[in-house]
């Protein structure tokens, strides 16, 4: 196949997924559209600080730092093939940080920790 014939159909296969099926572009009004139909904390929180869902199932009170507004991800929650849920290690050293709280995320976890049954 020519460079040329190559170039075209990349262009077109570009056109046709950006027009066509309806593929998310990672724009600032499609983000505002998200976070403005957005009903549940969990999701905020999620798309807010970047969270996989492991990580945050796994959180516990004393990962949640409510005084420093942190979030400290060390561990997620993982299956197992027979259906068994433990808590282990993040993959990799990348995957231990301390994220920072938003005021949104912050107002959040406070709902939800009002929220949950003691």
């Amino acid at each position: 196949m020519s460079a040329k014939r190559r170039d075209r159909k990349k262009r077109l296969v570009k056109k046709y997924l950006s027009q066509k099926t309806g593929v998310w572009h990672n724009t600032e009004a499609n983000y505002k559209f998200v976070l403005n139909i957005i009903k549940y904390e969990e999701i905020y929180i999620l798309f807010k600080t970047g969270l996989r869902i492991s990580e945050f199932v796994g959180l516990t009170f004393s990962d949640i730092d409510m005084h420093n507004r942190t979030i400290n991800v060390d561990h997620q929650l993982q299956r197992k093939r027979n259906m068994e849920y433990i808590i282990e290690d993040t993959n990799m050293t990348s995957g231990t940080r301390i994220i920072p709280m938003s005021d949104g995320v912050y107002e959040c976890f406070q709902r939800i920790l009002a929220n949950r049954k003691k």
